[in-house]
């Protein structure tokens, strides 16, 4: 696997901006407010998504950030080849939302308080993204 993990900053609106932090399993973005999340949303699976939920046999906080199980990731929602280049967001003024993009589609909407955000590529609601209804 490319090696692109970390964090990066994506956007800015205000006092809020947009990173998306990359690990070896799982990529999410968070919106920050004087470096707190104030919300975060998974984006999608960099390895092999588990069919068991992690955060249900989770043994420590540090285990997190967990990559989403089966029975909520859709089309989309595994993917080991993006990297940080393949991702772009921007804040939409009419719904107060961070767009987060992969290669110019949107993936998830964000915004101050969203634990978890909405997520295109979930197709059920959990702990780690909200269903967006297209």
């Amino acid at each position: 696997m490319e090696s692109n993990l970390g964090v990066w900053r994506l956007a800015t609106h205000l006092d809020v901006e947009l990173t998306v932090e990359f690990t070896e399993k799982v990529a999410y973005a968070y919106v920050r407010r004087d470096n707190a999340i104030v919300g975060d949303v998974w984006l999608f699976n960099r390895g092999a998504t588990p069919t068991i939920a992690p955060w249900k046999v989770a043994r420590s906080p540090s285990d997190a950030p967990f990559m989403n199980s089966a029975d909520y990731v859709g089309p989309g929602g595994e993917d080991r080849i993006s990297t940080i280049n393949n991702l772009s967001a921007r804040f939409d003024e009419r719904t107060n939302d961070f767009e987060v993009r992969r290669d110019g589609v949107v993936i998830a909407l964000l915004a101050v308080g969203d634990k978890p955000g909405g997520s295109y590529l979930a197709v059920r609601s959990g702990p780690l993204a909200v269903t967006i209804e297209e």
